[in-house]
């Protein structure tokens, strides 16, 4: 939903009615939006990540992360929304970084 609305237009209870759970429920989870948000992030470049560990030597590594550009950059994922770069869909709805959020990100 951030990625297809934008962080600032998509609300805690948005996200919490898409994945059928009550809006209460939520910070039983997370403190914030903000922590939410970046929990999303660090979830969504998880792949590369793994991607990264996985592979042994340096070739190896510096395919995982050509592999990781490529699909970042292909039409496919360029244009759509849903699939869209994490940041790239906070860069484009939020002009402020509160500090919950910058604390968050730097995990």
């Amino acid at each position: 939903m951030f990625r297809e609305n934008g962080i600032a237009a998509t609300a805690v209870a948005d996200v919490m009615k898409a994945a059928g759970l009550t809006h209460g429920g939520f910070y039983r989870h997370f403190a914030s939006k903000d922590n939410l948000v970046a929990a999303a992030i660090s979830h969504a470049v998880s792949t590369l990540l793994i991607d990264l560990k996985k592979a042994k030597g340096h070739e190896a590594k510096t395919n995982a992360v050509l592999s990781y550009i490529d699909r970042y950059l292909s039409d496919e994922h360029v244009g759509n929304p849903a699939t869209a770069a994490a940041c790239r869909a906070r860069s484009r709805s939020t002009t402020f970084v509160t500090p919950d959020f910058e604390c968050a990100r730097r995990r």
